[in-house]
């Protein structure tokens, strides 16, 4: 009997958590009416859009976009693309707006590396473009450049070569891969190549996608150099060689540009057309987008057709060029988090109104800050007395901004001098029993200034 009344007890309970469960999911997703189908427009103008959207008007604006060269985040044809969106959404009559997207890329100073040939002019300098990083680890050459022989990589020349660590390995892909080394840069770096050219006699747009991704270090964030080049390397097989190219990460600012085409009377629902305009590549400076233009072209051809017809339509039409896409789709989701959730735009307008309280704050700082330098002597060893008393007279928030900035300062100034001074203690190293060279002395003064820069950094 009394296991009876258990049986009947557990069941309730279960049945009235279910109950409750029931009641939350009703009230939290409580049902809407279903609106039905509606167009963004009433009657179309169908031979204007028509017209747009021929293949020989999308690809005419396809062209233009790759005429603007290589777009990926920092690069100046990035920048020409901006305009011409841009421009085509004054041109037809959209409130326009832009949001500055700013992340990191890696990109090579100068454009591209160089491959020098040992003893011929400056006219036989090959440009050559490094890979993607290995992870985090972007292509830097070392000091004087990777130096060696072009050596063509065979099963034949593999097998016959006595040491590789003289040598700069050139893979043409039009030619089978050798069956022992592969694509894969781990065997190359391994048996000590200084560097390896991938390249392909019918030109650079022949290498697939897939041996592209092959490139890439699988496992390890090593700075292995790896390049790509034109087949006029070919040529140079044999002959001695200095490979010089340095990527590094920095900090682009690019920019998300939206255009909104507003039905006549207003209207509650919005047709937004995202695309992403910038590219990305496995050769990070070498980026048309071909995908990418062509999104874009198909966007602003769907603006030239939808111009004709704007009389007639029913909901505000919001055109949205997102940079960004190739690191992790930022620029949209940089976008998405300033429009904040729907329902909540009093909200997202209450934060925009205090962040920008907060900016103003911290602008009206920095003006205080910067009068200080107006006098000359000011942060100078004459001046020290008069600048610390200038410090002491501005207000406590320019105070505390002061302390902030001065302390991010310095204490970059330490994370980077501390590759000043590996650097010097990597060349005293190289013969370490020897105190009197000029690398030792080198090595002390770059220890003595970069404890000079850690003490003053750690007395703020």
């Amino acid at each position: 009997m009394r296991r009876k009344w258990e049986q009947i007890a557990g069941t309730s309970l279960f049945l009235a958590a279910l109950i409750a469960t029931a009641a939350f999911f009703a009230t939290v997703f409580e049902a809407r009416p279903h609106e039905g189908a509606r167009g963004a427009a009433g009657v179309a103008d169908r031979a204007a859009m028509e017209a747009a959207l021929a293949p020989e008007a999308v690809q005419a604006r396809v062209r233009q976009i790759l005429d603007c060269g290589s777009r990926a985040p920092g690069q100046k044809g990035l920048d020409r693309a901006a305009a011409i969106i841009e421009q085509a959404y004054r041109d037809a009559g959209l409130e326009c707006l832009d949001q500055d997207v700013e992340f990191a890329a890696a990109l090579t100073e100068g454009g591209h590396g160089t491959l020098r040939i040992v003893e011929a002019d400056a006219a036989a300098a090959l440009p050559v473009w490094p890979l993607q990083p290995n992870h985090a680890q972007p292509v830097v050459t070392p000091e004087g450049g990777a130096v060696g022989e072009l050596f063509a990589v065979t099963d034949a020349s593999l097998g016959a070569a006595l040491r590789f660590d003289d040598k700069i390995a050139v893979l043409d892909l039009a030619k089978p891969v050798p069956g022992a080394y592969g694509i894969n840069p781990a065997p190359y770096a391994e048996h000590g190549f200084q560097a390896i050219v991938y390249t392909h006699a019918d030109g650079l747009d022949k290498i697939s996608t897939e041996d592209l991704r092959k490139m890439s270090f699988p496992l390890l964030p090593a700075n292995v150099v790896r390049v790509v080049a034109e087949s006029a390397v070919l040529e140079r097989l044999g002959q001695r060689a200095t490979l010089e190219a340095k990527a590094t990460w920095r900090n682009v600012r690019t920019r998300n540009l939206v255009g909104v085409m507003q039905a006549p009377g207003g209207a509650d629902a919005a047709l937004v057309i995202p695309v992403y305009y910038d590219a990305s590549s496995l050769i990070p400076d070498r980026a048309p987008g071909a995908h990418a233009a062509l999104q874009t072209a198909i966007q602003l051809q769907l603006l030239e057709g939808l111009k004709a017809g704007r009389a007639a339509l029913r909901r505000d039409v919001v055109f949205v060029a997102a940079a960004g896409g190739g690191a992790a789709q930022i620029g949209l989701a940089r976008l998405l988090s300033t429009v904040g959730r729907s329902g909540g735009a009093a909200a997202e307008g209450e934060r925009i109104a205090a962040e920008q309280a907060r900016n103003d704050a911290a602008r009206a700082e920095l003006a205080e800050i910067l009068v200080l330098f107006d006098a000359p002597a000011f942060a100078t060893r004459e001046g020290r007395e008069a600048s610390v008393a200038a410090v002491g007279s501005l207000s406590s928030a320019a105070a505390r901004r002061f302390a902030e900035q001065f302390n991010t300062i310095m204490r970059r100034r330490v994370f980077f001098y501390a590759e000043t001074l590996l650097q010097a203690e990597i060349a005293f190293k190289r013969d370490p029993d020897d105190l009197t060279t000029p690398a030792y002395r080198a090595f002390r003064e770059a220890k003595r200034r970069y404890d000079q820069l850690n003490t003053l950094s750690a007395l703020q």
